[in-house]
């Protein structure tokens, strides 16, 4: 028994140990988009695609507030606003995203994305698990027989035979498939050479079978697995940018809020500053006050009042769709939200170059590119091996015995008995003529390898545009903070002027022409200061769209990806850790201006 199990081992070490020699390269470890020349064309594209977007920056400005303080109204929107609120509650942005990461479940829906790639991992592993097998047969033969030296009974020869056989089969990494299996069986037949007439055998059999060309080699058997991984990595990436858009969405809206509640605020001092009038110009009816005046400014006062009702509509769709994206119900969408994060009025300095060499670096897209890029090279390499002809070699050994009788465990048993063994050596080769369907499915590999360079170039250029559209809307927003402001002030003081002016000689000599231009200059008023508001908001969101563009938006926001589980299922969650230190203004090579 001893001598046959050494020999079953000799055999297997020696098969396992020949692998590498008729493989040859088939079995380098590396995969197919770390070949040198793959990674070096790739590079290229980048750094091309990359000093070509980008130029060298001019000196950076010092960073300056676009006014000195914030604008009168600011402190209106801190204070609650909505005649019919249920309650107030005070929430910074941060907050929102808190709720969000914990509430929304349209971040639900993202962060299965990657969990559900993630199955195709075990999936391609389980290619290489033990298999176990059972396979049972009752074979009966009844055949009619004209030679009575073949059946001992004559006429017909009989044989019934139960056989079962069980074992194990694996593959390795090499593509070798290794089975081990120990078949046993019962027959009974009337042949007249078989004596005696009931038998029990047993065979163990060790059956080893390597490809050598195609679907054969470490790194080809290790492909599936591998794409695997990169599919994860690239729906991974697809959670960061879904993640990154939706709390860029939610600080859209809060902006929004905050811009139509000082919009609220400011048409509610408006309404005031008419009501004023109007009393005014009542107390005097009887005096000094013309009718046509009364009438002027009651009109004046009803189409700011149909302003202020617009106006709270707006501020109640802001709260929401703010709800919306967060999915966070507590406290109803009855309670006013007052945004209470401090606004930014310094000027961002700007280097595009820099700020272009992150986006590269850390956008998801651009990671998602490089990712399909690096699939694309493996399935094209796993395509070039399975077009080669199937060339296996086959390796096998047997232990036979017999029992003379129906004992199967003594059938069994002889196996081990003595040192006789079978087995054979053998080579399949097939080879489609024409090989139609390899050669198709090759080329269409080539074709998404080079559409996929495409892709990568297409990538890196939008992504760089953005960089370049939102590095110029940040400017841009701070330039037009600048001139709104200054705007809104001259607006203040003409209005200032007027009511400077409000004397009776003077309403008594042009009256109409007074009250006309009062009213005239408070609209300007109110229309600049609502597009100041909405300049300080869209400054804000400008500034968060810079950092998505950068792909530095979760970072920014100390926002992190953590796994657990949820029963039996996989849980992929973000939350948001401590705040992020403010980031440092890029400086190009040789310093910056100050």
């Amino acid at each position: 028994m001893l001598k046959r199990m050494s020999v079953l081992r000799v055999l297997a070490g020696m098969a396992l140990a020949a692998l590498p020699l008729p493989l040859g390269s088939c079995l380098s470890r590396r995969p197919y988009d770390q070949e040198p020349g793959f990674v070096r064309e790739m590079e290229a594209v980048k750094a091309e695609r990359v000093s070509a977007g980008t130029k060298p920056p001019p000196p950076l400005e010092a960073a300056r507030p676009a006014f000195s303080e914030p604008p009168g109204w600011h402190a209106d929107t801190q204070r609650p606003l909505l005649p019919r609120a249920e309650g107030t509650k005070s929430l910074e942005l941060d907050e929102f995203f808190v709720s969000a990461l914990r509430n929304s479940h349209q971040i639900r829906v993202f962060s299965d994305i990657p969990l559900i790639r993630e199955t195709g991992i075990r999936e391609a592993e389980g290619a290489f698990d033990i298999r176990a097998f059972v396979e049972a047969q009752y074979d009966r033969l009844n055949e009619p027989v004209g030679n009575a030296q073949i059946s001992r009974t004559g006429g017909r020869f009989i044989e019934d035979e139960t056989s079962v056989e069980a074992g194990l089969r694996k593959k390795f990494s090499p593509g070798t498939e290794v089975s081990l299996s120990q078949r046993v069986s019962d027959k009974v037949s009337n042949a007249a050479f078989f004596v005696p007439e009931r038998q029990a055998a047993g065979t163990t059999t060790l059956r080893i079978v390597q490809p050598i060309l195609s679907g054969g080699g470490v790194r080809y058997n290790g492909s599936v697995l591998y794409v695997a991984k990169l599919d994860t990595e690239i729906a991974e990436q697809e959670f960061l940018r879904q993640a990154e858009s939706h709390l860029l969405e939610i600080a859209r809206s809060y902006w929004s809020l905050y811009s139509s509640r000082a919009i609220y605020a400011q048409e509610r001092h408006s309404v005031g500053a008419v009501e004023a009038i109007l009393k005014e110009l009542r107390a005097r009816a009887d005096a000094d006050a013309f009718r046509h005046q009364i009438l002027r400014a009651e009109s004046a006062l009803t189409s700011r009042r149909a302003e202020m009702v617009r106006s709270e509509m707006a501020i109640l769709n802001a709260q929401d769709r703010l709800h919306a994206l967060v999915n966070d119900e507590a406290g109803g969408s009855r309670v006013e939200v007052i945004p209470a994060s401090a606004i930014s009025l310094m000027s961002l300095p700007l280097d595009p170059s820099a700020a272009g060499a992150i986006a590269v670096e850390k956008r998801p897209e651009m990671r998602q590119a490089f990712l399909q890029l690096r699939a694309a090279a493996v399935r094209l390499g796993m395509n070039r091996n399975e077009v080669l002809p199937r060339l296996n070699l086959i390796l096998e050994g047997r232990l036979a015995g017999l029992d003379q009788g129906r004992n199967v465990n003594e059938g069994m048993n002889d196996e081990w008995r003595g040192d006789e063994m079978g087995g054979k050596v053998g080579l399949l080769f097939e080879w489609p003529l024409g090989n139609n369907v390899g050669a198709a499915r090759l080329q269409r590999r080539e074709l998404e390898l080079r559409q996929q360079f495409g892709q990568l170039r297409t990538t890196v250029d939008t992504i760089l545009l953005e960089v370049r559209i939102s590095a110029r809307e940040v400017d841009t927003g701070w330039r037009d903070l600048q001139a709104k402001e200054e705007a809104a002030r001259s607006a203040r003081e003409e209005v200032k002027h007027l009511e400077a002016r409000k004397d009776i000689e003077a309403m008594r000599a042009a009256a109409s022409n007074y009250l006309s231009d009062l009213l005239a200059a408070q609209d300007r008023a109110v229309d600049a200061e609502r597009a100041l508001a909405q300049a300080v908001a869209v400054y804000q969101v400008a500034l968060l769209n810079l950092q998505r563009a950068q792909g530095t938006l979760l970072e920014f926001s100390s926002v992190r990806s953590i796994r657990s589980v949820d029963g039996d299922l996989p849980v992929l969650r973000m939350e948001k850790g401590a705040p992020a230190p403010a980031p440092e203004p890029p400086k190009p090579e040789g310093g910056g201006k100050e």
